[in-house]
């Protein structure tokens, strides 16, 4: 604990919260939206662009397979939330049309995120060492998400309860 203390990120990332909160509070919500958006807009983006000759490289020049699969990862990932923050952008500057939030673009941007961060999954020692583990683990995480997908689609829970204690608590 003494060295995550002494860690200059927890205290920087600390400061940027800080400073969202100056700006949640200086500007109206929408305003901050398109703010928070662009900035994220721009930092995907820019880490996309930044890693995708890594990981082409990495892929060409047969590099450890951790490798490979942490720098696609970050490009698909990182990629496709630059594709669907520009979406966003397009939906908080049009007064918020449903069709730019509810299609099936958008879905495909989840699932491309999806595919990023299976990436980071699978990459050999994150979850478990040796093929056949991370196979079983990625079944595992892929079993859990259908499973809730199934009870969400089949079943919808009324979270009307959880809003209404949640948004007391929102500052706008």
């Amino acid at each position: 604990m003494v060295k995550l203390a002494k860690s200059t990120h927890p205290w920087v990332t600390l400061a940027v919260l800080l400073i969202f909160c100056g700006i949640a509070y200086l500007f109206s919500v929408r305003d901050t939206l398109l703010i928070t958006n662009s900035f994220l807009m721009v930092v995907s983006g820019t880490v996309a662009a930044v890693y995708l000759p890594k990981a082409i490289r990495a892929m060409r020049e047969r590099r450890d397979p951790a490798i490979q699969h942490i720098t696609y990862g970050i490009v698909l990932g990182w990629g496709d939330t630059f594709l669907w923050r520009a979406l966003i952008m397009v939906w908080l500057l049009t007064d918020q049309d449903p069709a730019w939030t509810n299609n099936d673009v958008l879905s495909g941007l989840y699932a491309g995120a999806a595919l990023g961060a299976f990436y980071h999954l699978t990459s050999p020692n994150a979850m478990a060492k040796g093929l056949w583990p991370r196979v079983v683990a990625c079944v595992g995480v892929v079993a859990v998400a259908a499973a809730i997908a199934a009870v969400i689609i089949v079943a919808p829970p009324n979270l009307s309860w959880m809003t209404a204690h949640v948004k007391p608590w929102i500052p706008r």
